[in-house]
């Protein structure tokens, strides 16, 4: 059996590491490539230089190396693959929904596919044939085809193994050998396509006189299972793997695990007390002291619950913290010991402490700070300072003020303290006072809110946009789930406490506590009758046109005119009836795109308007009458018809004379119709 490393990149000239059969191209040297005249380009990130750079490759571009070949496809204008560098680390970033087919060019058949990254996993691609493992396919074809079905794995080198077509393939196991600390479930595939699979637990080689795999395989206790697969009279190559169950080291409480040594496997023979969950950090308690679960744990734990006995984890000490991993071995986790809690004790009070008692000794304590002041991410009461600990999981720092600060001490290299929770000791009394917080500000809203206008996002978050009483507009952002359902005009009562944030221009109030039930409605507020008086300062805020024009319109996109300027607008808000009409009374949102102001409308009053008249040649003798349910078109040779969702649709009919035919419309919904008449628009109808 020969190997060929394959490149991903082979349209360049690398850096080879020569052993025999195999062919190494060293992806991580960017020195190693250049350009060749007649391919795509890579300008190398010089030293110093930001990294992120890269280049996409061609829709069926070939990389060929040695008797096997890969070809990169994939649908015009969706998935790409790109030649990037990351912190100067060379990689091929794919992108769904590209597909790599493999192919050798000597009858040879490929029996694996190894690659060095990240996710090349079966739950980002799918194979044509043989299996998908973590790290690699195995099978035996002379084409392999593996689509990417979810971004974005990321190659550094690429292995394939071939073989002799008439070569049986070694079956493969879907556990790794290693050492693992409960049962574990083995599954044997045949990657090469025919025969049958026979395997053993005792150490003896397999043979056509074995066990015949069935059914996934138990493994409970130390055990060396090989396997085969027999064709015939051809057998492969026995696959062996020896699974080490071994017993974690039982504690009673956090005071035993305390006291073992690193890297002791150890399983908690009791309950523990959640106190927070941030992230991979897991705060935990019980009556002999307090510890850090660091990992994935599988379950979300509230202050309080009680995480039942029966976890277990590696004892580890990370830049001087010490904390329970749930990384037991290479790529062995603890996950699944983790039962969800089925009680809670009530919530766990943080200590009352000063800045003093930040120190290693209590390390993992859970701290409430009064009253001090943040700045450049640092807190300080006046005489001490201590660094704040930044990571994902945590509070967001916010802007330099005082708050009240709850979190945990911890070690990182030096002693920091990690915060779950800024309590503002501000209070504002306006829109314009939050505002003037700046981003990442943090106050109580002692004033009522409107709501002038509700957006949810497909993600499962909403906008409500809302103004105070002097109708200063914002929007209050987060997921549905967590914030209460209100409507417009509703009166969010005063009293909560929200982050100022801005996005893309938009201010916004995030991370909001103790938003009430509204009990009452209000009367929306106008702060401008014309465009010329919109300014960017007045984002969020509502304003009220009279004899206003909308025009341009392109789907969801429109303009609007009064008699002082013209600015752009959109439907956001999904309103039925967007129609090319005069003297309107236009009630609509002031909004910020690309740094420019636009209007999205909330109310659109047609009562006293008049629409755009069309402009009818006299000479096509054109005649366009709505009837219930339809649109009746008379006259010309080629007629189209523009539905509201953009579509242009030939309309048929019937008629005795060219000059003279009846064509017609049927089951039409709301909207606006276009009508096109030998490429010309001659009118737009209105159907409801």
């Amino acid at each position: 059996m020969r190997k060929l490393l394959l490149s991903i990149l082979s349209l360049f000239a690398f850096a080879l590491v020569a052993n025999a059969a195999d062919i190494v191209f060293n992806m991580s040297d960017p020195n190693a490539y250049v350009a060749e005249s007649n391919k795509v380009t890579y300008a190398v990130v010089a030293d110093g230089a930001s990294s992120g750079s890269g280049v996409s490759y061609s829709n069926g571009t070939v990389f060929a190396n040695g008797t096997v070949k890969m070809t990169i496809s994939y649908a015009s204008g969706s998935g790409v693959m790109a030649f990037t560098q990351t912190s100067k680390v060379v990689q091929l970033r794919i992108y769904k929904p590209t597909v790599l087919t493999f192919e050798t060019t000597d009858g040879s058949n490929i029996t694996k596919i190894a690659v060095s990254g990240s996710d090349f996993t079966s739950s980002k691609f799918s194979a044509d044939c043989g299996t998908m493992g973590s790290g690699s396919w195995n099978g035996s074809s002379s084409k392999v085809v593996l689509t990417c079905k979810s971004s974005t794995p990321k190659i550094n080198t690429l292995t394939v193994t071939t073989a002799s077509a008439d070569v049986v393939v070694a079956p493969t196991f879907s556990v790794a050998e290693g050492t693992y600390y409960e049962a574990q479930t083995v599954e044997i595939a045949n990657p090469h396509g025919s025969g049958k699979v026979y395997y053993t637990t005792n150490g003896d080689d397999p043979t056509a006189a074995s066990t015949e795999y069935t059914a996934p395989i138990e493994i409970t206790a130390t055990t060396t299972l090989k396997a085969v697969v027999v064709d015939g009279d051809k057998s492969s190559e026995i696959t062996s793997a020896t699974y080490t169950i071994a017993t974690p080291v039982e504690v009673a409480n956090i005071a035993e695990y305390l006291a073992k040594e690193d890297a002791t496997v150890v399983k908690f023979a009791n309950p523990v007390i959640a106190v927070s969950q941030n992230g991979m950090y897991l705060f935990v308690k019980d009556d002999s002291g307090v510890a850090l679960i660091y990992g994935s744990v599988g379950q979300t734990y509230e202050n309080g619950d009680v995480i039942p006995a029966g976890f277990y984890g590696s004892k580890t000490t990370y830049k001087g913290l010490t904390e329970l991993s749930t990384t037991v071995g290479n790529k062995v986790y603890s996950t699944k010991s983790f039962a969800a809690s089925t009680t809670n004790n009530g919530p766990v009070e943080a200590e009352n402490a000063t800045l003093t008692d930040i120190t290693s000794e209590n390390q993992l304590k859970y701290f409430f700070l009064k009253g001090v002041t943040v700045s450049a991410g640092t807190i300080t009461d006046g005489t001490n300072t201590q660094t704040l600990f930044s990571k994902s999981g945590f509070a967001t720092i916010p802007s330099d003020g005082e708050y009240d600060v709850y979190g945990f001490v911890i070690i990182d290299t030096d002693v920091k303290f990690a915060p779950t929770e800024f309590v503002s000791k501000k209070t504002v009394a306006s829109v314009a006072e939050f505002k003037a917080l700046g981003v990442g500000g943090i106050a109580k809203i002692t004033c009522p809110l409107t709501v002038t206008a509700v957006y949810k996002t497909t993600n499962n978050k909403v906008n409500y946009y809302v103004q105070d009483e002097d109708g200063d507009g914002i929007v209050i952002f987060g997921a549905i789930a967590d914030l209460p359902e209100y409507e417009k005009t509703d009166i969010i009562p005063a009293g909560f406490t929200g982050t100022y944030a801005e996005y893309n221009g938009l201010p916004e109030i995030t991370d909001c506590e103790g938003l009430a039930e509204a009990t009452e409605t209000g009367t929306i507020v106008t702060t401008a009758t014309t465009i010329e008086e919109i300014g960017t300062d007045a984002i969020c805020s509502v304003v009220e046109l009279s004899g206003a024009e909308i025009l341009d319109i392109d789907g969801s996109n429109f303009n609007i005119k009064d008699e002082t300027r013209t600015v752009p607008a959109y439907n956001k808000f999904n309103l039925e009836r967007i129609e090319a009409y005069k003297g309107l009374k236009i009630v609509g949102i002031v909004d910020v795109r690309n740094g420019a102001v636009q209007i999205l409308p909330i109310e659109i009053d047609y009562s006293n308007g008049t629409a755009e008249e069309a402009e009818i040649s006299d000479e096509n003798d054109i005649v366009i009458t709505t009837g219930e349910g339809s649109i009746i078109v008379e006259g010309g040779d080629e007629i189209q018809v523009v539905t509201p969702d953009g579509r242009a649709t030939t309309v048929k009919g019937s008629g005795d004379t060219p000059d003279r035919r009846r064509r017609r419309i049927i089951e039409t919904e709301n909207g606006i119709y276009i009508v096109v008449v030998d490429g010309e628009v001659v009118e737009k109808v209105y159907v409801e």
